[in-house]
């Protein structure tokens, strides 16, 4: 590069990057020196590859615009790449580009970062674009609901436009909104061929399928609105609509059927500690409706709260910091004295998985499950959501092996496996509104590429073509 450029101080100026110290909140954003020589790094090299591509000297490419904003573009993608995540978002900021492409990947470092403050903040600034397609408001709705923060009546009308309705089943009545492919298309085409659909009957099974996933996404954001510490508002404060989605929310619980008797409560008469799975799928945020039958104390993973163990009744296990020994604290609790853990083995934390054929694909599940009911002589069951003909929807509990002391490791490896694989097949295979495709296995299973949690797409598809590269 020219010697005019070669500061770090040079590059920012001459790409026109301003970086602003104030710019996030959180301490885990801090422009530090290593922040700031990783964004003049990358833009150095960028720009050294646009100038070799069009035959340009570096300053020229930095002297047009056009060059610039790709050089920026590109820099985004390669720091989110490198998971120079603050740097990426501090380089994202300060672009000033609203490239599809630099706002999701702007997103999912502050997702990454858990910079709730500044996801939010970008969040309300996207979602104030009145023409906002409503597929990039219902997702970025999705990312508020999964970070669990900054819910609003008004959100409402992302499921059901027009005034709220009095009843959770006239509500239910007027989904899927339209405009927005609630599962996407090239997914719900996939689980139309899977069972050997096509032409008007594919047409109705994803239309069901669509349906389902309105309706769980639907029913989710009325539980996380009940309740400040899920994202909601306080009472009163969630705008004009608040009294009258307050109401819709208290309907919840009694149009939610549960399990009666539970069979989890024999297995906490008989001593046993409890190993409560579930899937990416159907309505798992009810999960605490079933979960204190039993009357044993708890043990939930958390992505958003850290570790705490010591709890009498409500433990939680944090996915962050130090997961494994965590982990490995949690195991002898249940040694020790019958606990109730809920996980997911198909997204699984802490890197350990084994690869299992499903449905002729390879598909990899966490080991934690597993292993905590092996370690802690545990009974395994699945749960899972489905839609009863009245029209309210029923949780539903699977028993699964028991790990007995005195058994063998590897049987009980299969057992399990074998149990947990088989809800998941009834699950694909059942009906397509009780699915609620999401995350988790799905992806593996259609060869879908992983996306950020809770956000597939804002504005579909972007590529580097977009960018403008003239001047």
């Amino acid at each position: 590069m020219d010697d005019q450029v070669d500061t770090d101080a040079a590059v920012l100026a001459g790409v026109g990057v301003t970086l602003d110290p104030a710019r996030f909140p959180e301490p885990q954003l801090a422009l530090t020196d290593e922040v700031r020589a990783a964004i003049a790094a990358i833009l150095r090299q960028r720009v050294d590859h646009v100038a070799g591509e069009l035959g340009l000297a570096p300053a020229a490419v930095m002297a047009r615009p056009g060059t610039c904003r790709r050089v920026m573009l590109e820099g985004v993608i390669a720091l989110h790449d490198a998971e120079a995540l603050a740097a990426c978002a501090h380089l994202a900021a300060a672009s000033g580009l609203t490239h599809p492409r630099v706002i999701i990947l702007w997103v999912r470092a502050l997702e990454a970062l858990r910079a709730v403050s500044s996801l939010v903040e970008l969040i309300t600034r996207v979602e104030s674009d009145p023409d906002l397609p409503a597929k990039s408001r219902r997702n970025l709705l999705d990312l508020r609901m999964h970070n669990q923060t900054g819910l609003k009546a008004a959100d409402h009308h992302v499921f059901v436009p027009g005034p709220v309705p009095g009843t959770l089943a006239e509500a239910l009545a007027r989904l899927p909104a339209p405009g927005i492919d609630w599962v996407p298309r090239a997914m719900a085409e996939a689980l139309a061929g899977q069972r050997g659909l096509s032409g008007a009957a594919a047409e109705d099974f994803i239309a069901k399928l669509n349906w389902g996933r309105a309706a769980v996404d639907y029913l989710t954001f009325l539980k996380y609105y009940a309740w400040p510490a899920s994202g909601g508002p306080e009472p009163g404060q969630g705008g004009p609509e608040d009294a009258a989605v307050r109401a819709l929310t208290r309907q919840l619980k009694d149009f939610v059927v549960t399990p009666d008797p539970n069979p989890m409560v024999a297995a906490a008469q008989a001593g046993r500690s409890i190993i409560l799975t579930s899937a990416h799928a159907g309505l798992p945020v009810v999960a605490p409706w079933i979960m204190t039958d039993p009357g044993l104390p708890l043990i939930g993973i958390s992505a958003k709260s850290p570790t705490d163990l010591a709890h009498p009744t409500e433990k939680t296990l944090g996915t962050h910091g130090n997961f494994q020994a965590d982990f490995l604290r949690a195991v002898k609790l249940l040694r020790r004295d019958p606990h109730l853990v809920q996980l997911m083995p198909d997204g699984g934390f802490g890197g350990a998985s084994t690869t299992h054929a499903f449905r002729g694909r390879p598909l990899p599940l966490g080991q934690g499950a597993v292993t905590m009911a092996w370690q802690g002589r545990a009974a395994v069951f699945f749960f899972n959501t489905r839609w009863r003909a009245d029209g309210r929807l029923e949780v539903y509990i699977c028993e699964g092996p028991v790990a007995e002391a005195g058994g063998d490791r590897a049987a009980f490896d299969a057992a399990f496996h074998a149990f947990y694989l088989g809800c998941l097949d009834d699950i694909v295979m059942g009906p397509p509104e009780d699915m609620a495709p999401g995350g988790g296995f799905w992806r593996h299973l259609l060869a879908e590429p992983a996306q950020g949690a809770g956000f597939f797409n804002l504005a579909g598809p972007a590529t580097l073509a977009a960018s403008d590269s003239r001047n």
